[in-house]
């Protein structure tokens, strides 16, 4: 999403004033936490970060630029300090529950009033259960690996996602083997030929690969500073003949 820019000059004239604050949010929610109904939708997490109570019904969420007071906050009062969850999906109904979705693949949330108080998330794809917020006293965001809903953001913050990394050979069928470079901008690409998550048993990328007979690899790349990449995927077919389309699905061994 586009935001113009008297849009953002707004916000950030307002930053400064909002006592309520965009605290911590997940987008895609598997595991992390459930609802009372056990479910997992996604979820905002919100911060009185003023002296003095506020009523939430002066708030609004929304991720909806041209409609910023979409959806009212609940008339609950909330002490100086104190945090709220706000679950966010609109299969279920309640009192803490606006009635959207969070796009796991990056989107802009809104917070504002109807005196034009605003803040603003600027949410990036996230990995499961991965979370995105700010620490205490500070207005700087980080990725968290280790999402904390209810309470303060206190674990290790990340500045971001490595880079993934590339395939040189394009993955599918051929006659005669092929050596695979693996490409990224981060220091480090762990890979696996077993089918296994590189994250907890890569070897360390050194050189091209060697691919003689079928193998699946997945490779994921890291830096200092940034969380994992997205596991990539790709199957090589060697000396392999197709009479019928295939389509390939790749496990963990045990699986």
């Amino acid at each position: 999403m586009k935001i113009g820019l008297s849009i953002l000059a707004v916000f950030f004239a307002a930053l400064s004033s909002a006592q309520l604050q965009i605290n911590e949010v997940c987008s895609n929610n598997e595991t992390l936490i459930y609802d009372a109904s056990g479910t997992t939708p996604d979820f905002v997490e919100l911060l009185n970060s003023g002296s003095t109570s506020i009523n939430l019904s002066d708030y609004y969420l929304s991720d909806k630029q041209d409609n910023l007071m979409f959806w009212q906050l609940p008339n609950e009062e909330l002490a100086s300090g104190e945090l709220v969850v706000i679950w966010c999906t609109d299969e279920v109904s309640g009192t803490n529950y606006a009635p959207f979705r969070l796009n796991s693949s990056g989107e802009v949330l809104f917070l504002s009033t109807a005196e034009g108080d605003l803040d603003y998330a600027q949410i990036p794809a996230l990995q499961s259960n991965h979370c995105y917020g700010r620490k205490p006293g500070s207005s700087n965001w980080h990725l968290f690996e280790r999402g904390s809903p209810g309470e303060h953001n206190t674990y290790k913050g990340y500045l971001g996602y490595a880079e993934a990394p590339t395939f040189s050979v394009v993955p599918g069928f051929y006659s005669d083997a092929v050596n695979l470079e693996l490409n990224s901008l981060s220091d480090d690409i762990f890979f696996t030929t077993s089918g296994s998550d590189p994250r907890l048993l890569g070897e360390v990328y050194s050189g091209p690969l060697a691919i003689d007979s079928t193998q699946v690899i997945k490779c994921v790349s890291i830096k200092p500073g940034y969380l994992w990449s997205e596991v990539v995927t790709g199957t090589f077919f060697i000396g392999v003949d197709k009479f019928l389309p295939v389509f390939s699905i790749s496990c963990e061994p045990e699986d």
